[in-house]
């Protein structure tokens, strides 16, 4: 009943939306000019032609005027466009608290409990194919996105109810079925526009919380993790939403950190690789998403390196967190290598090494003096390589070679020790 009320009220107030803008259409249309009563038409003789007049002049250019902005007033927003969001959020309310009524009252089984919430979740998708193509409601298209978004966010309420709540699926399952709802959101969103894509943004990332995210392990988290943004990516190239991917990306990045904070140390090897993927697939997929500032296209670059090193620590400057970090400094050295924009990642990757080298050799014996000629060769080779481009390439070399020896001699001075007969660098 509260799903047909709602509709049927949009449904009113979007035809009686149409009325009043008829009638206000009529009311204020510009009158044809007319002849003045009393006043004779003057014939306007034509001048005779002439030699000079035989050429025929061109014709003017039309002048194209650009449409204006559609003004939003207070009366528009409250009378027609408020009261289709406030139904789309009374679905989803409505729904939630039917639920939570029958489990009090005990009327019905867990599952049939999940069931009719698939059902409910179903229908409002079904709704909004159909609003698409009625003729009272496929007009305005925010019936639709309303109905589509509610749809999406009480599929997510419904795998919360199966995995979370009543273990009917298994954490394989709850993932496959997440990883369903998403693509289902992300098609929703391609038809019906923004407003359903940030319902799958927030549904998707907020999902593995609801279900727990280490029920199933964190590979198969991190998988569905790749998988989401990757799909959000593409979603936002076809369309042009930068701030899609934007939002992707910092929602991807904020799961790692939380992740390394969370994780014991056994499994943050795959988040490691799971950043370096990130950066570097949300790098190339900037320019094509329409990201045009050169700030916004170095962040991911930039946000993984800072991860990387608080991840360093927890590896215990292991050859594999070095792994990483040289992987990534390579990765960000290579792209600014293509394009010049991001040369502050690389910049960025050289001013840190100096930051992991010595807190490495702070902490006692681990992989830091193995790596440290690899990292000087690898900032020092793509320096020289790129000094004639851009004075940037110099401060890469500078940064990348004088920093961690400068550190290593700082902190183990018995590493680097100076020939014999030379005066010691720090005393």
């Amino acid at each position: 009943m509260l799903l047909i009320a709602v509709i049927a009220l949009s449904i009113a107030l979007f035809r009686l939306q149409r009325r009043v803008a008829a009638l206000e259409a009529r009311e204020y249309r510009p009158a044809s000019p007319a002849t003045p009563p009393g006043s004779a038409a003057i014939p306007v003789q034509a001048p005779a032609p002439s030699m000079a007049a035989a050429t025929p002049a061109a014709p003017p250019r039309p002048v194209r005027r650009r449409p204006g902005r559609p003004q939003i007033d207070f009366e528009t927003l409250v009378g027609s466009r408020l009261p289709v969001w406030i139904g789309g959020l009374a679905l989803v309310v409505g729904g939630i608290f039917l639920v939570r009524l029958s489990i009090e009252a005990g009327w019905l089984t867990a599952g049939l409990r999940t069931v009719l919430a698939a059902l409910f979740a179903l229908a409002l998708l079904a709704g909004s194919e159909v609003a698409r193509r009625l003729p009272a409601t496929r007009d305005d298209v925010r019936i639709g996105q309303v109905l589509a978004g509610a749809g999406i966010a009480s599929g997510y309420a419904t795998l919360y109810l199966a995995a979370a709540l009543y273990h009917l699926v298994g954490p394989l399952a709850g993932f496959g079925v997440m990883l369903g709802v998403t693509a289902l959101g992300l098609f929703l969103a391609l038809r019906h526009g923004p407003p359903t894509a940030v319902m799958a943004l927030l549904g998707g990332f907020a999902a593995p919380l609801v279900a727990g995210y280490d029920a199933a392990g964190i590979g198969p988290l991190l998988i569905y993790l790749a998988l989401f943004v990757a799909a959000l990516l593409a979603l936002a190239i076809a369309r042009g939403w930068a701030w899609l991917a934007l939002a992707a990306l910092g929602a991807a990045f904020g799961w790692a950190g939380l992740l390394i904070a969370l994780v014991p140390g056994g499994d943050r090897g795959a988040i490691g690789a799971f950043v370096i993927a990130l950066a570097i697939g949300g790098t190339l997929a900037a320019p094509h998403a329409a990201i045009a500032r050169p700030g916004l296209r170095t962040a991911p670059l930039l946000a993984a390196l800072v991860l990387l090193l608080a991840l360093a620590p927890m590896l215990d400057f292991s050859g594999l967190a070095w792994s990483f970090y040289l992987t990534l400094s390579a990765a960000a050295l290579f792209l600014a290598w293509r394009d010049a924009t991001l040369l502050p990642a690389g910049i960025a990757a050289a001013l840190l090494v100096t930051l992991l080298v010595a807190a490495g050799l702070v902490q006692g014996t681990n992989a830091t003096p193995a790596a440290l000629p690899i990292a000087l060769l690898l900032f020092a080779a793509a320096g020289a390589a790129g000094s004639r481009r851009a004075a940037g390439w110099v401060l890469v070399a500078l940064l990348g070679t004088a920093g961690p020896l400068l550190a290593a001699q700082i902190v183990a001075p018995a590493l680097l020790p100076p020939p014999a007969g030379w005066p010691p660098i720090w005393p």
